[in-house]
């Protein structure tokens, strides 16, 4: 089989819509990220299933359609937006739209050809979103504290105050229930 005849998707995941580009076609599909448009994609592709999905890590956005794609097993590829940028700068493609991005993630599917990611478990998408949501908040006292040093008005320095110390307390009754 010529390594041309496979068909390689390439996708990028925002918020409201996927762009859905294939090594087979040169038009871009935007489909809604909503249930409605991931049943359509499905159905597409029950008749001419790909070889790989490809798509970037988005910092969480992608997780709902990675968990569809696995669910009915379709092999994918989450990838670090870095190697594709990479890419896109090599194949002097420096335009940057949401459909350029796609036709560049399938390119990239396509002549690199990714391994699969393999399936998290739930410990592993629990662990995950911990991870996260500690970054959030790290994030979110470091910008807390900024903001103390530049509050003079005594009642908001009080606010930012409790705000950090809210953050920083261990003693809450809710902390312990995410412990399993």
């Amino acid at each position: 089989m010529n390594h041309d005849d496979k068909l390689d998707i390439g996708i990028d995941v925002s918020k409201a819509k996927l762009d859905v580009a294939s090594t087979r076609q040169k038009q871009v599909q935007t489909v809604p990220y909503t249930p409605e448009g991931l049943q359509q994609l499905l159905q597409v592709w029950e008749k001419s299933p790909p070889q790989r999905v490809c798509l970037e890590a988005t910092g969480g956005l992608e997780r709902t359609l990675v968990k569809l794609l696995n669910q009915n097993g379709i092999p994918n590829a989450v990838v670090n937006p870095r190697q594709i940028r990479d890419v896109a700068r090599a194949t002097n493609q420096l335009a940057k739209t949401d459909a350029i991005d796609a036709r560049v993630i399938a390119r990239f599917a396509q002549t690199m050809t990714p391994s699969p990611t393999p399936p998290l478990t739930l410990s592993q998408q629990k662990l995950r979103s911990f991870i996260a949501r500690k970054r959030q908040v790290a994030k979110l006292l470091v910008q807390e504290k900024n903001r103390l040093a530049t509050t003079t008005e005594p009642c908001l320095r009080d606010m930012v105050e409790q705000a950090i110390g809210s953050t920083t307390s261990n003693s809450s009754p809710s902390h312990n229930r995410f412990r399993s």
